[in-house]
């Protein structure tokens, strides 16, 4: 959704939810009943939301992780796909903000 709202096109959205939704939920599987056997062992029942609430605040650090490397893999994959162009004209851009 974030890929959306920033203005990409419904290929490259779905192109980012093929990058980023299958290995998400394998390491959900992985960490979620985890968290809960944990909790449900380990800490008493009144604080059992606010453990929850913060391993929730790591895992969407991750998640927001896992999108940015996509987007950064994509943003590769394109300006390898154009021959560079795109790269030349941000460097040249760059180089006209240095000298002014």
């Amino acid at each position: 959704m974030q890929s959306l709202l920033s203005g990409d096109t419904l290929p490259e959205v779905w192109d980012r939810i093929k990058r980023t939704v299958p290995i998400s939920m394998i390491n959900s599987c992985k960490l979620w009943p985890a968290v809960t056997a944990f909790s449900f062992t380990f800490i008493t029942p009144q604080y059992r939301s606010i453990f929850a609430g913060f391993i929730a605040i790591g895992w969407q650090t991750y998640l927001s992780y896992l999108n940015r490397k996509a987007e950064v893999a994509e943003a590769a994959e394109r300006a390898g796909s154009d021959g560079g162009a795109k790269r030349e004209v941000v460097r040249q851009k760059d180089t006209r903000k240095i000298e002014a």
